[in-house]
């Protein structure tokens, strides 16, 4: 990990804790309900840091110490990587229901 870490402001929203458009979530987030709490009290700012050289995980800065958080698996890969897999998924169904018949 680099340091400094790169404080930036996040949003808790229903989708999860939103940072520069991408998403995260924590253990704690859910164990929690914060998603679904938002539901009822709107967006939620809050501060997060993470190393600027690894996108994939933060951390929640709270009262209390902090809380790790992961980025969202599908916002792990691009665009081309994800309609890739999709026509790839195509495919075989269309194999699969070829067989069937």
């Amino acid at each position: 990990m680099s340091l400094p870490l790169v404080m930036k402001k996040a949003l808790i929203t229903t989708t999860g804790i939103v940072v520069d458009e991408e998403i995260f979530t924590c253990p704690l987030a859910i164990k929690k309900q914060w998603f679904q709490k938002v539901l009822e009290t709107g967006p939620i700012e809050v501060d997060f840091c993470m190393d600027p050289d690894n996108r994939n995980e933060g951390y929640l800065l709270l009262s209390v110490g902090y809380e790790w958080c992961q980025r969202v698996e599908h916002q792990r890969f691009g665009e081309e990587q994800m309609t890739a897999y999709f026509e790839q998924l195509e495919k075989m169904k269309r194999a699969y229901l070829q067989r069937k018949k």
